[in-house]
């Protein structure tokens, strides 16, 4: 037997089993996520932002998306299509590490560890993806989430701020907590952007009421019109106003009874004449 050119089959050539899915290498992933832009693709640099769903980018790369949303980057509707300008992403407060490995540049490769660059300033631990980490949404300020969770205070431990448990945010959490974060935050923008355009609406109509209407004719509004008496009480010089009224009235009435003095001005409702010493008229004068 043999030297017939015959072979023996082996068992995975005569049972077909179920491929295997492939995943992703789990240390790539979190290499990716906590060290990379997750829109530009490109190490992570200060200014760093996340948004509500908690993943990272760098300010610079969210300024370009804002500003050419198509061109910008071909991935970006399938990333963050939800973010609108910057006030729907947080600028973070980073405790950097006091380290000369942190100014190395990071690369993903199997046999070398990525360089971190932040920690936390409670606890010092690393921000490498080993850990959650979270952020305060109110003041930016990045913590360990169980150092966090243990202080049980409203206030900031670094910058004092207040804050609520709905301004905690996980920083690169699953996917499905990832997605309830950002469905929450889509569904309260939009109650209270309703709520500012319900009281837009009322505060008009009050201010509407109020404003009275404007007089028809120009009698109604004189009629509402109220003369004003002088104040006897202020005085000038020592005399007071009402007095300073009475005593120019006097004198006036006085003088126009005068007919020496009615006779310098001319009576416009008498004919006129070519007398041409119209100036002198009625007055003394050596030539007349």
């Amino acid at each position: 037997m043999g030297n017939d050119g015959g072979s023996i089959p082996l068992r995975r050539e005569l049972v077909k089993e179920k491929t295997k899915e492939e995943k992703a290498d789990q240390r790539i992933q979190t290499i990716t996520l906590w060290f990379y832009c997750a829109l530009s693709k490109q190490p992570l640099k200060e200014p760093i932002v996340a948004d509500h769903g908690g993943k990272l980018y760098n300010r610079e790369s969210i300024l370009e998306f804002l500003l050419d949303r198509k061109n910008a980057y071909g991935d970006a509707d399938t990333i963050c299509p939800y973010l609108k300008s910057l006030k729907d992403v947080k600028t973070l407060k980073l405790t950097r590490i006091a380290s000369n490995e942190a100014d190395k540049k990071p690369n993903i490769q199997h046999d070398i560890e990525m360089p971190t660059q932040f920690i936390c300033p409670l606890t010092m631990r690393e921000m490498n993806g080993r850990y959650p980490f979270v952020f305060l949404w109110s003041c930016g300020c990045v913590f360990l989430e169980k150092a966090l969770a243990e202080l049980k205070s409203t206030e900031c431990p670094v910058c004092n701020e207040k804050f609520t448990q709905s301004e905690i945010v996980p920083i690169n959490p699953l996917p499905e907590k990832q997605k309830s974060l950002i469905d929450t935050w889509k569904a309260q923008k939009k109650s209270s952007k309703r709520k500012k355009s319900s009281h837009s609406n009322e505060k008009s109509d009050s201010d509407g009421k109020k404003s009275s209407p404007p007089p028809k004719d120009k009698e109604d509004s004189n009629k509402r019109i109220k003369k004003e008496k002088p104040n006897s009480s202020v005085k000038i010089n020592g005399t007071s106003v009402s007095r300073i009224l009475e005593k120019y009235s006097t004198k006036n009435s006085a003088l126009d009874g005068n007919a020496a003095i009615k006779g310098i001005f001319i009576d416009k409702s008498a004919p006129a004449t070519n007398d041409s010493n119209f100036i002198c008229k009625n007055t003394f004068n050596r030539y007349a």
